[in-house]
């Protein structure tokens, strides 16, 4: 029996893999046709749903090398820390680092880094949504046995974040700069009642972050 020439196989398969990408390339791009959110309206802290329409060609919808639908969400104020105070970065979700990333956003990351980087997040028990308060003012935070913590902006000169709903005992409060990463208060406090309030350290930008520590 005749065989086919080594050589000449690889010729036929690679003829093959040449006519099986030029079909695929002349597969239309993906593209979305409509962004539609869901008419209940979505209160503070709760899910904003979207329905998404799309044209794309595919075989596998988990396949990300097939079709990868991503979304970026930002804040007003452009910053991460809001993110992680509302609980977006809590939740398990898949995190692509490929779209829509800018040189502002990378910026913050290494103050963001030197933040969270003694919050243990999978040893947290009973995360939940912090009742923070300052007046006049943009305030966010989760809760839980361990540790509280979270992110304020806006005009906070002066004034006093309040905490309520902690447990009895003592907490060490730090207040973090958001431009640098690094802490510019500490301070102990006592909750009484299950509340704390503690004073907003001056700081040269209009927003900080904070953690408060059970003891």
């Amino acid at each position: 029996m005749q065989q086919t020439p080594r050589h000449f196989s690889r010729f036929v398969n690679s003829g093959a893999w040449c006519a099986m990408l030029a079909a695929f390339s002349l597969q239309a791009a993906p593209a979305i046709t409509a962004v539609v959110k869901n008419p209940e309206p979505a209160g503070k802290y709760e899910k904003l749903e979207l329905t998404v329409a799309l044209t794309a060609t595919y075989t596998n919808a988990y396949d990300p090398d097939q079709i990868d639908l991503s979304a970026q969400f930002t804040a007003p104020s452009g910053k991460l820390w809001s993110s992680l105070a509302a609980g977006i970065a809590v939740t398990p979700l898949l995190w692509q680092f490929n779209q829509g990333w800018n040189a502002s956003v990378s910026a913050q990351f290494p103050a963001f880094n030197k933040f969270i980087a003694d919050i243990h997040f999978g040893g947290l028990t009973h995360p939940a949504q912090a009742k923070v308060a300052v007046p006049d003012a943009g305030a966010w935070g989760i809760t839980s046995d361990q540790i509280t913590f979270g992110w304020i902006t806006g005009a906070i000169a002066g004034k006093s974040l309040q905490v309520n709903g902690l447990a009895g005992g003592s907490y060490r409060i730090e207040w973090w700069d958001c431009a640098t990463g690094t802490a510019i208060s500490t301070a102990t406090a006592a909750a009484a009642s299950g509340s704390i309030t503690s004073d907003i350290p001056a700081a040269s930008q209009s927003d900080l972050a904070y953690k408060i520590i059970h003891l």
